[in-house]
Parts: C-alpha cells; sequence; structure tokens
C-alpha cells in the first residue's frame, strides 16, 4: 500500500516566461517507510497557447522497499529538456509531452559481505513521451474524464535501447469551481526490475484534489502529475 503525496506549483515571471516546481513524496507501507523523494525545479517559455518549452532538474532519492534484496539508498541527479504540444480534436483536449532526460545515478557497488556501497554516479539517457486526453461528459464540463499513457525509453547516444516503463490512468472527474476539481482513477505502472529483465506491476488507485490559487491557468482542468 504506497502513498504519494505531491505539491506543483508555478510562478509566472513574464508573459512568455515562468517558473515551475514540483514536490513528491512517496511512502510505501501506507505511511511507514520510504519509497522516494522527488524534487524538480524547472523554467519554462510559453512560445504560444499550444507550445511550451521546459529546463528543468530532479533531484530523486530512491529507497529499497517491498521485497528488493538490495538495502542502500539511491541517489539520482537528473537533467531534462522538454516540450509540450496542446490542440483540441472537437471538445477533446490533447495534450503530448517529449522529455529527454541525462541521468547520474548513484554507482552501486556490492562488498565480499554481500553489502553495497556507493561509487560516485553513472550516466544514463532516458526518453519519455505522455499523451494525455481530457474528455468532456457534460455539455457544461462538469464532468470529465482523463487519460494518459507515458511510455519511458532507455537510451544510448539518443538510439533507443528498451523500455524503462510504461504508466497507464484512466480516471473520472468533477470540477466543483474555475479553480478546483476531483478526481479518482487507477493507474497502473510496469517498471523493469533491477535485474534488467523482469518487469514489475505496480496497480494503484488514486484520489486527487486539484486547486489553483493566484492567477488561473489556460488549461482549466489539470492532470495529475507523476
Amino acid at each position: 500500500f504506497n502513498t504519494w503525496w505531491s505539491n506543483v506549483n508555478t510562478y509566472n515571471l513574464h508573459p512568455k516566461w515562468y517558473l515551475s516546481s514540483e514536490l513528491h513524496i512517496r511512502r510505501t507501507n501506507g505511511f511507514k517507510n520510504w519509497q522516494q523523494f522527488l524534487i524538480r525545479p524547472a523554467a519554462n517559455f510559453k512560445l504560444n497557447e499550444n507550445v511550451h518549452f521546459a529546463l528543468g532538474y530532479t533531484y530523486i532519492l530512491s529507497y529499497p522497499y517491498g521485497n528488493q534484496s538490495i538495502h542502500i539508498v539511491l541517489p539520482e541527479h537528473n537533467v531534462w529538456e522538454q516540450v509540450t504540444l496542446n490542440h483540441n480534436v472537437g471538445s477533446v483536449s490533447l495534450s503530448h509531452r517529449y522529455r529527454f532526460e541525462q541521468r547520474f545515478i548513484g554507482d552501486r557497488k556490492s562488498t565480499d559481505e554481500e553489502g553495497y556501497y556507493l561509487d560516485g554516479f553513472a550516466f544514463a539517457e532516458r526518453f519519455r513521451y505522455r499523451l494525455t486526453a481530457i474528455i468532456p461528459l457534460t455539455a457544461n464540463k462538469h464532468w470529465f474524464v482523463s487519460v494518459f499513457d507515458e511510455i519511458w525509453i532507455n537510451q544510448e547516444d539518443f538510439v533507443p535501447t528498451g523500455l524503462n516503463q510504461n504508466w497507464a490512468y484512466l480516471g473520472a472527474g468533477f470540477k466543483f469551481s474555475k479553480r478546483g476539481n476531483v478526481q479518482l482513477g487507477f493507474m497502473h505502472q510496469w517498471i523493469k526490475k533491477g535485474d534488467g529483465i523482469h518487469f514489475e506491476s505496480n496497480p494503484t488507485l488514486q484520489f486527487t484534489v486539484g486547486y489553483t490559487i493566484g492567477k488561473l491557468p489556460e488549461l482549466a482542468i489539470p492532470t495529475p502529475e507523476k
């Protein structure tokens, strides 16, 4: 039983420029143990309402949990470049997010006593693509369906080398005001395990409350961020 808490903010600097920040606290066994900690600042440029660019950094701490046999906290420094394309097909709002990541992951080494220690950082590359659709169910758009799929692909010199993860989400929501909405959905993750061969399945029931403080964004229904 995993519990994820997220805080996502934007800070307007200029009609074209804005900053964003994310804080993610992920616990497992309910609230008992750490799973992951992430902090993600970014600078964003809005070419127009449909095209946004971003340059960001993510600091990640991944903790051992579940049936993992390697008991060591793994740090990661992640630099990324992103473009988001938004458009409508009829009443459906679509968003395409493309992200390239340069990852500096704590290099795990084993000892003779079957323990582990960190020895610098190993470099890796990854590409992520997410397609999101917001589908209104009523004429006033108060009720809606939110669906997305995100594929994570390992790369080497920008050449794909294999699937790293896939996240799929389907949820229903209600917009109770121009500023707020609630969503109940189901997310399924397929994550490649440490052996580099097998995948781990992680089904998640997700309840999201979104509320905007300050200037309203162009997209009135925010997508749950992961």
